[in-house]
């Protein structure tokens, strides 16, 4: 079968949307394997024994410091707008960590890259996870290329991926424009719509203040999250607690 051919043909916005995907997928087997070196698990709570009774426990406080082999972006202000859409794009500098970075280097500056041919990987383990979730799918991460002749057929993104200018992202990010407001909806049942907004009126509310017959108090939090950023993430820190999501997902930021 013509692979090659077939992804040709494929507009070129579609087929870079099967790159970011496979990027994604890869960084993220970044990001579960070096927030696991904090001590994190999968699910952002600090690792504990089954049945243990340890409270949440923010990602943030676990992962308080770089570690030697991460990779961190040259200075605390170095923009990264590889991902921006636009004008022209441009990597951030960016250099691996060493063991006088981790009392000096603020966590902040710790990123993780987007699968390329000249990205720069961590050396203390997430890059493993990547090229062992990419060699599954017939793919060296260094080249970007097929691993060997004959190797099952990559995934339709490969075609993009090696002339990919990649980029990187954050492995932790702070939510900008945070504010908070207590208000009182006519019926909580149908005031939150799937996607976490609130479709009916709203009226502001103070504590200690009556609440209307048969109206509820509603927490509205507002935020502002960089590209890539998971706003039920955020709500999870930000709660110390779990997300329950409504029938629209409410997963992206």
């Amino acid at each position: 079968a013509d692979h090659a051919g077939a992804l040709a043909r494929l507009p070129r916005t579609l087929r870079a949307m099967y790159t970011h995907a496979l990027q994604s997928r890869l960084w993220n087997a970044m990001a579960t394997a070096r927030a696991g070196l904090s001590g994190v698990g999968e699910g952002g709570e600090e690792r504990r024994e089954v049945g243990g009774s340890a409270p949440h426990t923010s990602a943030l406080s676990s992962l308080a410091s770089v570690l030697p082999g991460d990779v961190i972006l040259e200075t605390d202000d170095e923009a990264d707008d590889s991902e921006s859409d636009d004008g022209p794009r441009r990597a951030p500098r960016v250099r691996v960590a060493t063991a006088a970075d981790v009392r000096t280097v603020s966590v902040s500056r710790l990123v993780l890259p987007l699968a390329a041919p000249n990205a720069v990987y961590p050396t203390n383990g997430p890059r493993d996870a990547a090229a062992a979730l990419a060699g599954g799918m017939g793919i060296d991460l260094a080249s970007c290329t097929p691993t060997a002749a004959g190797a099952k057929p990559p995934p339709v993104a490969l075609g993009c991926l090696a002339a990919a200018a990649g980029g990187y992202r954050k492995l932790l990010v702070r939510p900008s424009h945070v504010g908070v407001d207590l208000v009182t909806v006519a019926d909580a049942d149908d005031a939150v719509a799937g996607d976490g907004c609130l479709t009916a009126a709203a009226t502001p509310w103070t504590p200690g203040a009556p609440v209307p017959p048969g109206a509820a108090v509603a927490v509205v939090v507002r935020f502002r999250l960089p590209k890539s950023a998971y706003a039920t993430v955020a709500v999870r820190e930000l709660t110390r607690g779990g997300v329950v999501e409504g029938d629209g997902g409410g997963g992206g930021g």
